[in-house]
């Protein structure tokens, strides 16, 4: 793996998604960390467009249209690691194994909201059975 990029779409990418579907393909990634991707008709459209380019999706977690996720694109066989956050978290964190690289994918949310994403990602980095490394 050559090339891993990440970009926070704002919001789910809204009109600029064509746009950034555009900008995200040109950068010829081997992994792409999509966050603040939403599980709407835009979403749809990154994910149908980014398979047909020959890339396989592993996405966090949510059934809320509104709420604000993150997903990873990779090139080659992305295998989905079990994560467990809290379930207020379950859509923030996604990881996957790519060859012998573990990749995590995490959206940071405002203010006190990041807290528990940081202390879940370091309390699972020192527990083997819930973050491997």
């Amino acid at each position: 793996m050559n090339k891993i990029i990440t970009l926070n779409l704002r919001h789910g990418g809204g009109t600029r998604i064509d746009a950034i579907r555009d900008y995200l393909l040109g950068q010829n990634a081997d992994a792409m960390i999509c966050t603040e991707i939403r599980t709407n008709r835009q979403g749809e459209i990154l994910e149908r467009r980014f398979v047909a380019e020959g890339y396989q999706c592993v996405r966090a977690s949510t059934d809320d249209a509104k709420q604000n996720s993150v997903a990873i694109f990779s090139r080659v066989g992305a295998e989905p690691i079990s994560l467990k956050p809290a379930d207020v978290n379950r859509q923030r964190v996604v990881g996957c194994r790519i060859g012998g690289l573990t990749l995590v994918g995490v959206y940071f949310a405002l203010g006190h909201n990041k807290v528990s994403p940081v202390d879940y990602l370091l309390s699972a980095r020192r527990s083997s059975a819930q973050m491997p490394s």
